[in-house]
């Protein structure tokens, strides 16, 4: 959500999870964040510039845990009806997250898995480190798009983690 907040302060009419969800698969219809797109990237249109955001792994995998988004048990039941569908899709996109023997060790191979994926895409026009993200590169990728707007500071970013206090919630 915050990637949102970012691009939207910085004159991008960005949604969070809009076009990409777990019952939408695009197309983007102008500014989208959102990781559930990952691995219909070969679908997105050549002339949409996709930003890689990625996370600290300690941060996420973290979050991921705190959340329990990968912490079910194999007879939990309808992947649309648990709490846990995040993961559980997730696992279902990619089976080298599923086979992994528990939470913990499912959240640190989506973390590896999820940014292969983004860069075997060779989509990738941007890459950002979440935590060094600066107002100048919120303002060049309002450049490359086309897009403008007056970015001061950066949006707060929302803590997902208890571990550090630093994770944000955009993926």
């Amino acid at each position: 959500m915050w990637a949102a907040d970012v691009l939207r302060a910085a004159g991008i009419p960005c949604t969070h999870e809009t076009d990409y969800t777990l019952m939408a698969r695009g197309p983007v219809r102008v500014a989208e964040s959102s990781w559930f797109a990952v691995p219909f990237l070969d679908d997105v249109p050549d002339d949409v510039t996709v930003v890689h955001i990625v996370r600290d792994p300690l941060d996420c995998v973290q979050s991921l845990r705190d959340r329990r988004v990968f912490a079910w048990s194999e007879d939990a039941g309808n992947i649309w009806l648990t709490r846990f569908n995040n993961g559980r899709w997730a696992s279902e996109v990619y089976p080298e997250i599923r086979a992994q023997r528990d939470g913990l060790h499912r959240a640190i191979a989506y973390w590896t898995v999820w940014n292969e994926a983004i860069e075997r895409s060779g989509r990738a026009a941007v890459r950002w480190r979440l935590l060094d993200v600066s107002v100048r590169d919120v303002e060049e990728l309002s450049e490359r798009t086309g897009w403008s707007g007056g970015l001061d500071t950066l949006p707060r970013r929302r803590t997902c983690s208890r571990r550090s206090g630093r994770a944000a919630c955009a993926r």
